[in-house]
């Protein structure tokens, strides 16, 4: 196991088995995350509720279309769950930046006060 804290970011980079990514999971995981049961299932449905509210300020999500690390549509979907709760939402695509770069391009836009 890389990730148990004794093995530094690049070693754990260079684990990963990029020409396979099936190689990441467990033997049966892909099939429990699709059919989830007991604590498994209580923590996906946590995790699922976090947008189950109404927010009583406006909701900015900031994403870009170019991140692979972390799609679009997760802010997408956050946005679309608050607003079907009657949050007042504006989603942002702050670029073509990966995500890393999207930081950069959209941290100005957060900071600029003229849009608050």
């Amino acid at each position: 196991m890389l990730i148990d804290g004794n093995h530094a970011t690049d070693g754990v980079f260079e684990g990963i088995p990029v020409s396979r990514p099936a190689e990441l999971f467990t033997p049966g995981f892909p099939d429990r995350l699709e059919h989830p049961e007991g604590a498994l299932r209580e923590a996906l449905a946590v995790a699922d509720a976090t947008c189950a509210w109404r927010p009583d300020v406006p909701v900015t999500p900031y994403a870009s279309s170019r991140d692979r690390d972390v799609p679009g549509a997760n802010a997408e979907h956050a946005g679309e769950t608050l607003a079907g709760h009657g949050a007042d939402v504006e989603m942002v695509d702050v670029g073509h930046g990966d995500h890393f770069g999207s930081s950069v391009l959209g941290i100005p836009l957060v900071l600029d006060h003229s849009r608050w």
